[in-house]
């Protein structure tokens, strides 16, 4: 419905476009997840603490979201983990040593650690809209 409203209004024009890229693939380890579940209902609360991230009733999903912008390459989740969870990811003893530049490092090993959860790089095919057309003003009111 809102693509159908820019398309009218703006003369909106996209396409969807597959390129393979390279990103990082979340996926449960060998020793399985390490994840409290929780049976609350509403959207998932993802806050930052000091040097932490703290998720209450999330789904991998939603901190895949969250995690992805900070890693600034696309998270694709192949955990199979459905259920709502509440954990936190504790960064605050990997930064002492850290190195500029070793953010994805100091994560994965946070996740690995305290999670159960592996970020492994790969090259894998990710969805884009590409914007063939808009107009700056809308048409009409």
């Amino acid at each position: 419905m809102l693509e159908a409203l820019l398309t009218e209004r703006f003369r909106l024009a996209l396409h969807r476009d597959h390129r393979t890229l390279s990103c990082l693939v979340l996926a449960v380890s060998r020793s399985g997840p390490k994840l409290q579940r929780t049976e609350a209902d509403g959207p998932g609360i993802l806050r930052p603490g000091r040097g932490a991230m703290i998720a209450q009733h999330a789904t991998i999903s939603e901190f895949v979201t969250a995690l992805s912008g900070p890693l600034r390459i696309p998270v694709i989740v192949e955990t199979g983990l459905t259920a709502r969870y509440d954990f936190t990811v504790d960064l605050s003893s990997y930064l002492v040593d850290a190195k500029p530049g070793s953010q994805p490092d100091i994560i994965r090993s946070a996740l690995r650690e305290q999670l159960g959860l592996n970020l492994e790089p790969r090259k894998e095919p990710v969805e884009f809209l590409v914007i063939d057309h808009a107009e700056k003003s809308p048409l009409g009111n």
